[in-house]
């Protein structure tokens, strides 16, 4: 914010500038020019918007300077050893008309809290002076800039009930973005959250895509591709035709929202690129619910997720299981339902379960061979596996012993669409009154598995599917 000093300067020099040019007119005897005309408005413009400001400052200060004075002069007949909450002592009228506090000079000693809450709106709990117990003591210690002083208690009285978004005056509300000039780093938590991008994904340039797919829900003969069969034909022999049946995947964009209120004191004092981090987190916030939504997404206005999915198998938990365990049946059984066709299978668990896959091992001969194998490896960077398979840690599966902790996927088998990237606006208008900026950002996506269905082999009886569930173990 620029100095009264530096308000003045740039007023006086506009002001040159104006006295410049009428002068110039009346030495050639003529009218402005259309561009001198539009210049003289200009500058008339800022020199009004600059001379209200520059004369609102110096009424401030002599505000301060008069309060000032007169803290000076209590101070000298009221040492900080009175009582500063005292009552009037009216019969010693030398001491500021028988006022002896600043407090009380203001009239602030005949006020309850009620009212003061009254007169200036302050939530409940508010403490006027801050670390000050009353106006004297705060103006007797002093801030080096009176202006500063105004300021702070300005934002936290009048805007303190306002405020719906991230501000200056609470510090997780972002108060703590307004970092001392040696601490200009954030220390955040990092997640890894991105499902979406392995997905296969698709960009529309309208709102909707419709996809075929095979209705096959066998692989037995004359059920393979939705009907389609081939025969072995001796020579001459009639050909039977067969019409294999289709089905559709149609995917609609879905709008993912996310709205940050930012005061325009916080953009301003921040000693970050605060709008910069702001735009990184709500992307990882989108990162965050796209990834929740392959997983748990119900479908009527959002993708419809794996667990929700017809194509989806769960396998049963054992005989005689203990709750909320995982055995070495279970991964065999889950590996076993994964469908052939698909190859870039994962593992995607909740944390809570790895200390059950930590235990699991198969007999193998008189030893035995671990099945889940943590992350290290020679180079140190090698992933966990199970079965081969790499493993996935994720926010989105549910706790241990619930269908979703673990589930083996071929994320390519789940068909996303979205349309350009996010899209980011912002207005000033919303919340104008309380001078914050309202930041908006829209994501359009959908998404769903490519089969509606799981598929019943061609040899053996159980069925098989590109995403693979434990049942509970309650």
């Amino acid at each position: 914010m620029p100095t009264i000093q530096t308000l003045r300067e740039e007023r006086e020099v506009i002001g040159n500038e104006m006295t410049k040019l009428v002068d110039l007119c009346k030495a050639e005897d003529r009218e402005l020019t259309d561009t001198e005309r539009g210049k003289w408005n200009t500058d008339d413009e800022d020199f009004e918007k600059i001379d209200k400001e520059v004369k609102s400052r110096e009424e401030q200060l002599a505000l301060f300077a008069k309060h000032g004075e007169r803290s000076a002069e209590i101070a000298k007949t009221n040492p900080l050893g009175v009582d500063p909450d005292g009552p009037r002592n009216l019969d010693i009228p030398e001491r500021g008309d028988g006022v002896d506090t600043y407090s009380q000079w203001l009239g602030e000693d005949q006020w309850t809290i009620e009212q003061l809450r009254e007169r200036i709106r302050l939530p409940r709990g508010y403490k006027p002076y801050s670390q000050w117990s009353n106006l004297g003591q705060c103006i007797s210690h002093g801030f080096a800039n009176p202006f500063e002083w105004r300021t702070r208690q300005a934002k936290a009285q009048g805007k303190s009930l306002a405020i719906q978004g991230m501000n200056e005056a609470i510090g997780v509300d972002g108060g703590f973005l307004v970092l001392p000039e040696f601490g200009a780093k954030f220390f955040e938590r990092t997640y890894s959250n991105d499902l979406w991008s392995r997905t296969d994904n698709f960009q529309v340039a309208h709102n909707s895509i419709t996809f075929p797919r095979n209705a096959e829900a066998s692989r037995a003969t004359g059920s393979r591709h939705g009907g389609l069969r081939g025969y072995w034909v001796a020579e001459g022999g009639a050909i039977t035709g067969d019409r294999p049946k289709f089905g559709l995947l149609s995917l609609k964009l879905k709008k993912l929202a996310v709205v940050v209120y930012l005061t325009d004191e916080l953009i301003d004092d921040a000693g970050i690129a605060l709008e910069q981090y702001v735009t990184r987190k709500v992307s990882d916030e989108f990162n965050f619910m796209l990834g929740d939504t392959v997983i748990n997404g119900t479908g009527p206005g959002m993708p419809k997720g794996i667990l929700n999915s017809g194509a989806t198998l769960s396998i049963t938990k054992e005989t005689g299981q203990a709750a909320a365990t995982i055995v070495a049946e279970n991964i065999d059984k889950m590996w076993a339902g994964r469908w052939g066709g698909s190859t870039d299978y994962a593992w995607l668990i909740n944390q809570d379960i790895e200390p059950q896959l930590s235990g699991l091992s198969q007999s193998v001969g008189t030893g035995g061979a671990l099945l889940y194998r943590p992350p290290g490896g020679l180079t140190g960077d090698q992933p966990s596996t199970l079965k081969g398979q790499p493993v996935l840690t994720t926010e989105f599966n549910a706790t241990l012993g619930t269908v979703g902790d673990i589930i083996l996927a071929d994320l390519k088998q789940y068909v996303t669409i979205g349309k350009g990237g996010v899209q980011q606006a912002q207005s000033m208008h919303i919340e104008f009154l309380t001078d914050q900026v309202a930041l908006r950002f829209i994501l359009r996506v959908d998404g769903g598995t490519s089969e509606n269905t799981t598929i019943t082999p061609f040899k053996g009886s159980n069925n098989q599917a590109s995403f693979v569930t434990l049942a509970t173990r309650a």
